[in-house]
């Protein structure tokens, strides 16, 4: 992860990332239990470095595309999302080098080893279910969803959902016969994480970094690249609006934005924005401190109203 910022936004970049990655609540107390996010986030994190390394000269080779694709379809055997993820971060490499020859090869390899490396679960789902499906339990989290929307938000109780998903035995027909039920709980859904629990996530100062990338970019074309690749995690955000908010999920897509709101700030703390030096000196302690002033109270508060350790609901 310091890698990758220090590609985007330099030496200051991956110091103020490595900053905010290591004094986050959310990965701090995901860090102490045995659960496949870390490993997630490590494969990915390896993927997308090597699709945006030497981006410019245009020398990644054939190799490298091919461990690009393992990477991606081994953290599908972390967590499911890993092949949408691989997939987004391929096709936006392939359409920003679509005039390029190599990019018509290079898509293809990536997601064939792809498939090939995720293809133990892949068999072992079809034969278990008798159809493909890139996940076992889909439906029951979505109508573990749906049921905890019947009861305001809280914990569903196994035997709600369970009654749920036998009557209705299935996804489809649940929304063909309540659409306007299921798109307000999509609203809903997503002002909980968008609205909320992504920005209390991410903190003033990630926040600030994110929007000066996008307003860089004018300036920095060449780094669109990056930027776009790195933003693909939060695909898996986007999955959770049919089912239901997670911090756990949530906290395995934090650590590529905090790394893009850190990159974006190098453009203030590293002096491309600010000329004055005092000011660049003041930069990074007041930032961490406007960071600590507003994840330390407001993220223990919410995962200890929201998600106590021991009733956390495991997701594949």
């Amino acid at each position: 992860l310091g890698l990758l910022a220090h590609r985007l936004g330099g030496p200051v970049g991956a110091v103020v990332a490595l900053l905010f990655l290591s004094a986050h609540p959310w990965l701090g107390h995901g860090s102490v239990a045995a659960q496949p996010e870390s490993l997630y986030v490590l494969l990915v994190a390896l993927a997308l470095l090597l699709l945006i390394a030497r981006a410019r000269e245009g020398r990644l080779g054939p190799w490298r595309f091919v461990a690009v694709g393992a990477l991606f379809g081994l953290s599908y055997l972390a967590r499911p999302e890993g092949l949408l993820v691989g997939l987004g971060a391929a096709v936006v490499w392939a359409v920003h080098h679509r005039r390029q020859a190599r990019a018509r090869l290079a898509l293809p390899l990536m997601l064939i080893v792809m498939v090939a490396t995720a293809s133990p679960y892949l068999l072992f789902l079809h034969r278990a279910t008798g159809r493909w499906t890139i996940t076992g339990k889909a439906q029951e989290l979505f109508f573990v969803g749906q049921a905890r929307e019947d009861a305001n938000g809280a914990l569903a109780r196994v035997a709600d959902y369970v009654a749920l998903q036998r009557h209705w035995r299935g996804i489809i027909p649940f929304v063909l016969s309540h659409p306007a039920k299921v798109a307000a709980r999509v609203a809903r859904n997503i002002w909980r994480i968008f609205g909320v629990t992504l920005p209390l996530a991410l903190g003033p100062a990630a926040l600030l970094g994110i929007v000066l990338w996008f307003l860089r970019l004018r300036a920095r074309p060449e780094m669109r690249l990056g930027v776009c690749i790195l933003a693909v995690p939060a695909l898996t955000l986007v999955l959770m609006l049919l089912t239901f908010r997670n911090v756990r999920v949530i906290a395995s897509v934090l650590p590529f934005l905090l790394v893009l709101g850190a990159s974006g700030l190098s453009w203030i703390v590293g002096g491309d924005a600010v000329a004055h030096p005092g000011t660049r000196r003041w930069a990074v302690p007041v930032l961490l401190l406007c960071v600590a002033a507003w994840w330390v109270p407001r993220i223990t508060r919410e995962l200890q109203g929201h998600v106590p350790p021991q009733r956390s609901i495991a997701v594949r």
